[in-house]
């Protein structure tokens, strides 16, 4: 899907090809509006937020409960292993609960798909 990010975020202008879910995240919270397939000649690879978060960081950022309870809407592999990876290198809070979880959604997103 395309989106075009919108003030305050500071990617603000760009347009960006991202997983469905991802995009849909940005335009709920308000970041970001859809755009049309076909409208936008120029479109850029996302970018990681400057002074804010990784996807990853903000996927794990909730309680354990709030991350395990998210995890059926990834649908990105890479999305999993970011967080896996902003989980791990947290000093002190390897849930092992929310390590597992994301183990095993990752392993469901790397099987092909019938």
């Amino acid at each position: 899907m395309l989106i075009k990010f919108k003030n305050p975020d500071p990617r603000a202008g760009q347009t960006v090809r991202m997983d469905s879910s991802r995009g849909q995240y940005f335009i709920d919270t308000g970041s970001a509006d859809l755009v049309k397939e076909g409208a936008v000649t120029d479109v850029q690879s996302p970018a990681p937020p400057v002074d804010g978060p990784t996807p990853g960081e903000q996927l794990v950022s909730g309680t354990a409960a709030e991350v395990i309870a998210s995890l059926d809407a990834v649908t990105d592999v890479e999305l999993g292993r970011a967080a896996l990876a902003a989980e791990q290198a947290e000093a002190g809070k390897k849930r092992k609960t929310v390590v597992e979880a994301l183990t095993a959604r990752i392993a469901v997103l790397e099987q092909p798909q019938a």
